[in-house]
């Protein structure tokens, strides 16, 4: 059963691909390079694509951005809704990064 990830707040066009950014920060966004996701334009219609990649912008705030190969601003109207087809699979974990940071600090206190 597809899951609501965020709403399509803008669009720009780079190169052979269209970039989405989010209504969502980066921190709450339950996303992975490559998911297959469905584009719900506000008309009704709901086309399925397998995302290329994920960018966040601006640094400060780490907006999620997705991009989609062969998609123009026509074809993702502002508006649009951005669901995760594959709900089922297990949630993104957290970068090690983070987890080796958190385990350092653990241990020196």
């Amino acid at each position: 059963m597809p899951k609501f990830l965020f709403n399509v707040v803008e669009t720009y066009e780079s190169g052979l691909y269209l970039v989405v950014l989010s209504d969502l920060p980066e921190s709450g966004a339950d996303y992975r390079h490559g998911d297959l996701l469905e584009l719900r334009k506000p008309n009704g219609t709901i086309v399925q694509s397998v995302s290329e990649g994920v960018f966040y912008d601006p640094p400060a705030e780490r907006a999620l951005s997705v991009a989609f190969k062969g998609f123009t601003k026509v074809d993702v109207p502002i508006g649009s809704q951005v669901w995760l087809v594959d709900s089922d699979r297990a949630p993104r974990k957290p970068s090690r990064h983070y987890e080796v940071k958190d385990a350092l600090t653990k241990e020196n206190i």
